[in-house]
């Protein structure tokens, strides 16, 4: 067991080297924000509801994911970067859309995207507004 431990640690330090120590974990985000929330929805499908008048489901579409935002004081949406979230001691977050349609015999009523909570967004993974940004663009955005 210890042999193969010390073996290891070249592959480990190969790893660490390119890929570098945070990567593993923005992998891990952009996987979970990509297919994860997305495979979840999928596995729940519908939401059944039962009234005295007639029963309808609700059944869950797509997800989408919006540019991170906050609402300001007085009501009004503003997109923000992570470096004024930060300094404005915010949550760097993204709405999450949910598809919803109403379903009553078989038949969709109505379908839309609703608004089901904000997720945390990590910096430089897929969903943040610096990801892919040139160099020059990273130093305007602090």
């Amino acid at each position: 067991m210890i042999e193969n431990s010390i073996e290891m640690w070249p592959i480990i330090n190969d790893i660490l080297r390119r890929e570098g120590v945070a990567r593993q974990h923005l992998n891990s985000y952009n996987e979970f924000m990509e297919r994860g929330l997305q495979s979840i929805i999928d596995e729940v499908g519908e939401i059944e509801i039962e009234t005295a008048e007639y029963p309808y489901k609700i059944k869950l579409g797509k997800i989408k994911l919006q540019q991170p935002r906050i609402m300001e004081l007085d009501g009004s949406i503003t997109h923000v970067a992570p470096m004024e979230a930060r300094l404005r001691n915010l949550t760097y977050a993204s709405p999450v859309m949910l598809e919803c349609s109403v379903v009553e015999d078989g038949k969709i009523l109505e379908s839309r995207f609703i608004h089901i909570g904000d997720m945390p967004v990590m910096v430089k993974s897929n969903t943040c507004i610096l990801h892919n940004l040139p160099e020059s663009k990273l130093v305007e955005f602090g």
